[in-house]
């Protein structure tokens, strides 16, 4: 029968549901968030809502903070997807929180406050954690008080992506450490008129990330986690809409559960389809045939060409594995592990300190049952089979091979811009460019030395300092510290002894470098990679221009040599486009075979993650594809630019 109208009482469109959505089922979650939104424990400062995409997350945290609202509380909701840059520093992630905290704040505070947000950025010198943190609590919160403030941060794995989530977690727990004693600055206030402490403040945080990966062991002891359970009882609110599909719409909706497991999105999409599609023959005798065969036409079978609710939560899931932020390999485990769960009659034991345990929950595809885990639902089992998990882990396992071909095994070479303009101090920091660069590069030289799957990038690295028209000064920087310096030594053994000198001058210093490398381990196969770190454009670049024509065509391929520059410091980053230009104009150059010989990128180093994620960018594009040359956030800030060379 055709069920006209019903299908409109459930939620599928995605998002948070309406207030008033009658097939809201509440959880444990609930109770849990309301209570910590109202606890006045000085240790219950934030807490954290970690899980897959679509288990409700946004509808929990909508219902949560009506009743708030109706408490007297005010909830602020920051959404890290809308409104930031796919690529942020430090000062503008902090920033532009408490812009968007002001804009809710009532009308006839919010605009004042805006403009005192921005005097105070610009006219205090302090680190940008702690300018948020005096800015919230000295400015924002006495225009609420006695009103407590709960902060809603949502997609924070977006924090993990821009490299904040340390310095986000680390300001928190401090901040937490502090406010659990009784201090003028601590933010716990005595209330007026009254014995206890009064809390002003709690953040809430909501994303889809591995908690190990979000939270350090330290952060975890201010951290409250709040579990979202697939729906397992209370589920009263979900029988109404069906009830023009039979009598016993009761057992319609246990058997929808049964193929959904409760989860949230799911069951929605499943009563919505039953109470929407015909089912031919439906009695209340044969509720599980009819419902079996209808899951199987209208959900599992062809999924992909489905409508687009459908096809985009399994794609949800899906793209947890293909394109997840993890690291392939354990991805392939944590697949490897799924298989073991689906074909398995023996429960599989979670083990909350394996990382394909937390991989695969957090993906959504497997659901914790007490302390064991099973496939989420009957329907995942149906599509995520183990012939779709043998197709991901060959995919992923050929892109690992992929990657380990022309990335590892390399002679690396870095070159440090010497110029006199390294010895500049950048609005809001306190140590010059060429004094804060050693922390960077040290994490760098780390990753470079990592050891993945039985094999480095490098185990040494030859150093140069560049500045004047010759060759510069060379060093090399082991991984094992008893051949010589060591990461954590290229601060005291190379920066601290040698100091910025006159010009940008890197010619004589490249061409020392391929020949080394042309005379030397090319001759053994071995490729190459050369990393510029420089803060100003090259006072020889019509030369560097020109040698990289003549490189490219004493090339092979494309993939024997690799030239990264790196931009740092506020010339380079206030004004890029110089740079982009010169990507450009140095990528058109042919090798010896007269492919296409793209072998220099630039990028910046406040919007890159790490140096492994810009080796493997620039490693993975295509030649001729000027979408995958050039990095994300210029799309984004340069739009004009980005445009116009895209035209071209």
């Amino acid at each position: 029968m055709t069920i006209s109208g019903q299908s409109s009482y459930y939620q599928i469109q995605g998002g948070a549901l309406p207030i008033d959505a009658p097939s809201y089922v509440e959880r444990q979650a609930d109770g849990d968030l309301y209570n910590f939104a109202l606890s006045e424990n000085p240790r219950e400062f934030v807490s954290y809502i970690l899980a897959a995409r679509q288990m409700g997350k946004s509808s929990l945290r909508v219902r949560v903070s009506h009743r708030l609202d109706q408490e007297g509380i005010l909830c602020i909701f920051i959404d890290l997807q809308s409104g930031f840059d796919d690529q942020i520093s430090e000062d503008r992630f902090y920033k532009n929180i408490l812009h968007v905290l002001c804009g809710q704040l009532p009308s006839d505070k919010k605009h004042k406050l805006k403009e005192e947000l921005n005097d105070f950025w610009k006219n205090f010198d302090i680190s940008p954690g702690i300018k948020f943190k005096e800015f919230l609590q000295d400015w924002i919160l006495p225009q609420v008080y006695p009103k407590r403030v709960i902060i809603f941060i949502d997609e924070v794995q977006k924090s993990l992506h821009w490299g904040l989530s340390n310095s986000f977690l680390a300001l928190l727990r401090g901040w937490a450490d502090e406010s659990s004693v009784t201090s003028e600055d601590a933010i716990f206030k005595k209330a007026e008129g009254e014995g206890g402490l009064h809390q002003p403040l709690k953040f809430v945080l909501l994303g889809v990330v591995k908690p190990y990966d979000l939270l350090t062991q330290g952060a975890f002891n201010i951290a409250k986690a709040i579990e979202l359970e697939n729906f397992t009882k209370n589920t009263e609110p979900l029988l109404a809409g069906l009830s023009g599909v039979t009598e016993e719409p009761d057992k319609v909706l246990k058997e929808i559960l049964r193929w959904t497991g409760g989860n949230p999105f799911l069951s929605q999409l499943l009563c919505s389809t039953v109470a929407r599609e015909k089912i031919e023959n439906l009695t209340s005798e044969n509720v599980e045939e009819a419902i079996e065969k209808f899951v199987r036409e209208r959900i599992i079978r062809n999924w992909r060409s489905k409508d687009s609710q459908r096809q985009s939560h399994f794609s949800e899931v899906e793209r947890w594995f293909t394109q997840g932020y993890t690291d392939k390999t354990e991805r392939i485990k944590a697949l490897k592990l799924y298989d073991r769960i689906w074909r398995s009659s023996k429960p599989i034991k979670f083990e909350p300190n394996r990382p394909e345990c937390i991989n695969l929950v957090i993906s959504g595809l497997v659901s914790r049952k007490g302390q064991y885990l099973d496939v989420a639902n009957l329907i995942y089992k149906q599509i995520f089979d183990r012939k779709w998990s043998n197709e991901v882990q060959q995919s992923l396992t050929t892109q690992e091979e992929d990657i380990e071909k022309t990335m590892l095994n390399r002679k690396v070479y870095i070159l440090i811009d010497r110029s006199a303009t390294m010895d500049r101090t950048d609005k809001g920091k306190t140590k010059t460019r060429w004094e804060a660069l050693p922390e960077m590069l040290e994490g760098d030289l780390k990753n470079l030395f990592r050891v993945r799957g039985g094999k480095t990038i490098c185990n040494e690295v030859d150093f140069y300092l560049f500045s004047r028209d010759r060759v510069g000064r060379k060093f090399t920087v082991y991984s094992d510290p008893k051949k010589g310096i060591s990461p954590e030594k290229v601060q005291g053994n190379i920066f601290e002894e040698n100091f910025p000198d006159s010009n940008t001058y890197i010619v004589p210093t490249l061409e020392r470098c391929k020949q080394d490398w042309m005379q030397g381990v090319r001759k053994e196969g071995k490729k190459a990679f050369i990393i510029i770190y420089t803060d100003g454009m090259l006072d020889d670049r019509p030369e560097f221009e020109k040698w990289m024509i003549k490189t490219c065509y004493e090339l092979d391929n494309q993939e024997e040599l690799k030239i990264i520059m790196l931009g740092l410091g506020d010339d380079v980053d206030n004004d890029p486009l110089p740079f982009l230009d010169l990507d450009l104009n140095v990528n058109a150059n042919r090798d010896k075979r007269k492919q296409l010989c793209n072998i220099f990128t630039f990028d910046l180093v406040n919007q890159i993650e790490d140096i492994i994620e810009v080796i493997s960018r620039q490693i993975e594009n295509e030649p001729d594809d000027f979408e995958t040359i050039i990095p994300k956030w210029v799309k984004k800030q340069y739009p004009d630019w980005y445009k116009g060379h895209l035209e071209r």
